[in-house]
């Protein structure tokens, strides 16, 4: 189940790849612009896509702390970031980094973790905020307050939530989520998952 929720997640995620920049910059360095990596995030990408491909359960979890561990690193380092992350759900950062390192086999993990969180830089959580829950159909999705304003910012913009920003899981903004994503060809839900984050941010 792991596995494959990862794998549809990673196929879905796949339209990200684009505007993913991917570059070796780093946090920290040398003077010559060269660090250590240390740890599984120095291996090559195509080792990453071999474990989920061949279902090393060991080996992916092996991958998943390290890139954990470089979520954490950089939510403390990096300046008025909570989490670099829009969701909590784990699966989503693994699924983007998947998706990198299927089209890039031969970058090092390290860089394309860095190339992801980069671009959710402009949807990361700048504070902890409280926990809004989404329900439809009997399941559930939460997200922080700080990412449902977003949202409604971002379709009132594009025309489609016409409601007083709330920062709330109300029926109007859901409606309003599953207007756009049918208009992007995504999965429709009306929860604002980490691939709508994504095509949201693109938006004028």
């Amino acid at each position: 189940m792991f596995f494959r929720s990862i794998a549809q997640s990673a196929a879905i995620a796949i339209f990200a790849v684009s505007t993913i920049t991917v570059s070796d910059a780093a946090y920290a360095a040398d003077v010559g612009g060269n660090f250590a990596v240390r740890g599984s995030g120095a291996e090559a990408c195509s080792k990453l896509s071999k474990a989920f491909e061949s279902k090393d359960a060991a080996s992916v979890e092996r991958y998943a702390a390290w890139i954990f561990g470089y979520a954490s690193a950089t939510n403390k380092l990096s300046p008025q970031t909570f989490d670099v992350s829009p969701t909590a759900d784990g699966r989503d950062i693994l699924a983007l980094v998947l998706s990198v390192c299927t089209s890039k086999p031969a970058i090092s993990v390290e860089v394309a973790t860095a190339a992801v969180f980069s671009t959710l830089n402009a949807i990361r959580l700048t504070q902890a905020g409280t926990v809004i829950r989404f329900t439809d159909q009997g399941k559930t999705f939460d997200a922080r307050e700080e990412t449902v304003r977003f949202v409604e910012r971002k379709l009132k913009t594009a025309g489609l939530y016409k409601e007083e920003e709330t920062g709330k899981a109300s029926a109007a903004l859901m409606t309003a989520i599953k207007k756009f994503q049918v208009s992007q060809k995504l999965n429709s839900t009306g929860f604002p998952d980490i691939r709508t984050l994504l095509r949201l941010a693109a938006q004028k």
